[in-house]
């Protein structure tokens, strides 16, 4: 039997709410799901609540790249109007996905007669134990100790605080790329190349990497290093602090600070984000 829609049948609506875009997992796992889900059966939609000078417009271009609009217009409202903002803004929608702990979200909830149903998704044990969860159907966290901190605060209903780790799409690691990026770093095959891949955020302890980049390279002077991923913008001084630290340990011209890379868009192994969400 057919699964495909009827003429008349509308996608499912889902809009992910972010307090801010930057470069980051929640950031790719929206747009890992929206190129595996089925656009006759979803649309995804992205609205973002406040900009700071120096995040990066990656995330923004590659999302519309692959269709997903982002809707920038709390980038130029208070906090009382994005708040109006989003109540206007959400009835319009089949589910909505709260990311980072927003604040406007439930303000704006309140103001709602009808409420689509609210799944809030966290990265931080700090963002579970943060703000009411009496409109959250399901709280989604990476590990079970934010799972954890999602349930303390659902009493009774614990069991709509559910785990599911962040994805990492292996395909992105294509093995016949490997010469000509190799080259394009100016790294010759035979020469061991070590990298590390994140925000640059204290909380990720990037000074760790760096620490042990120079322990590697005393005993071996041929290895070089990367550190893949840009300044957090409410913490530039750290990104100042690790290439200092860097030059210090004496990894000038062993140890290159590459900054944000865009990636090939693929589609990712786990479309089953939403769905198992409500299925638990």
């Amino acid at each position: 039997m057919s699964t495909a829609p009827t003429a008349d049948a509308r996608p499912i609506r889902i809009l992910f709410v972010f307090a801010w875009l930057v470069v980051g997992g929640e950031e790719t796992e929206v747009r890992l799901l929206a190129q595996a889900l089925d656009p006759t059966r979803y649309r995804i939609e992205v609205v973002a609540c406040f900009r700071k000078d120096g995040m990066p417009e990656q995330t923004h271009a590659q999302l519309e790249a692959i269709g997903v609009p982002v809707d920038r217009t709390p980038y130029a409202l208070g906090f009382d109007e994005t708040v109006a903002y989003l109540a206007s803004k959400l009835p319009a929608y089949d589910v909505v996905v709260s990311c980072q702990n927003v604040a406007d979200i439930y303000p704006a909830l309140e103001r709602m007669h009808l409420r689509p149903p609210l799944i809030e998704h966290g990265g931080l044990v700090s963002e579970a134990l943060a703000g009411p969860k009496h409109f959250t159907a399901r709280y989604v966290g990476v590990c079970a100790s934010i799972r954890d901190a999602a349930a303390s605060r659902m009493p009774g209903r614990e069991q709509h605080a559910i785990e599911i780790p962040s994805m990492v799409d292996t395909r992105a690691f294509d093995p016949t790329r490997r010469v000509p990026v190799r080259a394009a770093l100016g790294i010759a095959e035979g020469v061991p190349l070590i990298g590390w891949l994140g925000r640059l955020d204290p909380k990720k302890r990037v000074e760790d990497f760096i620490e042990a980049a120079a322990l590697v390279h005393a005993r071996h002077p041929r290895a070089r290093f990367v550190v893949i991923g840009g300044p957090d913008a409410f913490i530039p001084e750290y990104a100042v602090a690790l290439r200092n630290r860097a030059r210090a340990l004496g990894l000038d011209g062993a140890l290159t600070f590459l900054g944000d890379r865009g990636g090939r868009a693929r589609p990712a192994r786990r479309a089953r984000h939403i769905r198992l969400a409500f299925a638990r």
